[in-house]
């Protein structure tokens, strides 16, 4: 066991938080900082805050004791934005303002889940590269497009540190602790956990969506010609592609891909392929600002009126509409969602 580290030497973590926060993913960078200081000696302490402090309710109900985010504090070593449904919660100026100059004074950044929106509001997405939640990954996109906004579970960019959430977070820490110990701490701390961490997901660049291989033959099964041409269709989303175009890339006849798609009750890949467009449309009206247009333009239309009438005749209400219903707090919306 090494030495304890004084407490004024130890590695500071400021686990920033707010409403409806991960806690499952958030404990989960946290933990192995605390099987570290188990098997070496103290070498980490972490405080989680938020702003204003007190409890603070997680996405699944539970509270933390957080302390106040204080904006004039001493910059940290680290500095991990947690967020979840409420990263708008954090886009506050004085808070902002400290993070840029945290950055400055040399503190690494780290993001759980859609915490990289709270760094782009700091102005802090210029470059690099960054992963976040899954369903938030085409909206960070169009909003910062200078950044690669990658699908992997932790991307470790000299800018920030980041992970989509769940075991990405573990793997997350576990890189922390093997720049600051060595691989043999990190092997021991994942092995404590009975965790197989420190493997990061393949980069979606390995193997573009946009340049599918199709199987020898076509696609083997009803189902891979499906998962294929779905793929393709999620690449061209703002430039869709024709059905006969997708079929000829996966070397199939088009009769052939429809068939797949009714057989799967999936009805025609015209159809799903619109509702793929549509969905990207929902998470761009929710979880960001840009104007209609540009929420069009993203999605595949031509212009906003055909947008706008396409989705309302697919949802029953028009885009602005559900704009509206998507900023009501998630709370709220989980409460209602369960009345009739």
């Amino acid at each position: 066991m090494l030495p304890s580290k004084p407490r004024s030497d130890l590695v500071q973590l400021c686990i920033l938080t707010a409403p409806s926060f991960n806690l499952a993913a958030t404990t989960a960078f946290v933990d192995p900082f605390r099987v570290a200081n188990y098997l070496y000696g103290r070498r980490y302490a972490w405080a989680f805050q938020s702003v204003g402090g007190g409890m603070l309710q997680a996405s699944n109900t539970a509270e933390l004791k957080t302390s106040p985010f204080d904006p004039a504090g001493q910059a940290p070593d680290f500095l991990v934005v947690s967020t979840s449904w409420t990263p708008e919660a954090l886009a506050q100026p004085r808070l902002l303002a400290t993070l840029r100059r945290w950055y400055r004074a040399g503190t690494r950044l780290v993001t759980i889940d859609t915490g990289a929106f709270v760094l782009g509001s700091a102005g802090l997405l210029t470059r690099g590269r960054v992963t976040v939640h899954p369903e938030h990954r085409q909206s960070l996109g169009e909003l910062y497009p200078a950044i690669d906004v990658l699908d992997e579970r932790w991307v470790d960019d000299p800018l920030v540190l980041s992970c989509a959430g769940g075991s990405g977070a573990f793997d997350c820490a576990l890189s922390v602790i093997a720049s600051d110990l060595g691989d043999r701490a990190r092997d021991r701390v994942s092995d404590y956990l009975l965790i197989p961490g420190g493997r990061p997901k393949a980069s979606s660049d390995d193997d573009p969506a946009g340049s599918i291989k199709p199987r020898i033959g076509g696609a083997a099964s009803a189902a891979g010609l499906i998962e294929q041409a779905e793929q393709i269709m999620r690449a061209h989303i703002e430039e869709p592609v024709s059905v006969p175009a997708i079929a000829d890339t996966l070397g199939v006849y088009q009769r052939a891909l429809e068939r797949a798609f009714r057989a799967a009750g999936m009805g025609t890949p015209l159809g799903h392929f619109l509702d793929l467009r549509l969905g990207r449309a929902q998470e761009l009206l929710t979880q960001t600002t840009l104007p209609m247009l540009e929420v069009a333009l993203a999605c595949g239309f031509g212009s906003a009126a055909n947008f706008s009438r396409v989705f309302k005749r697919r949802f029953g209400l028009t885009p602005t509409r559900h704009r509206q219903r998507g900023k009501v707090a998630f709370e709220l919306r989980f409460l209602s969602e369960g009345e009739d």
